[in-house]
């Protein structure tokens, strides 16, 4: 179930080797505990028609966010 969505601020940054990556939203969901995550939503376009960099960001964005999955 979906606790809350929320559209962060442009001052929410995630430094990457390409620039930042400033996602779009992020999603709070209820179950056995709450989880948070962050929902790029340029992903569901045609990644061929974004800027090369911002492709990349976003690449940068989901590789940061899995290692910090694995970290806990």
């Amino acid at each position: 179930m979906i606790k809350l969505f929320f559209k962060l601020p442009r001052s929410f940054k995630v430094p990457t080797f390409k620039g930042n990556y400033i996602p779009d939203s992020a999603v709070v969901l209820r179950n056995d505990r709450d989880e948070c995550f962050i929902a790029e939503t340029k992903v569901f376009l045609d990644r061929q028609r974004l800027r090369v960099l911002e492709g990349m960001k976003i690449a940068c964005g989901e590789k940061q966010f899995a290692l910090f999955r694995l970290q806990g």
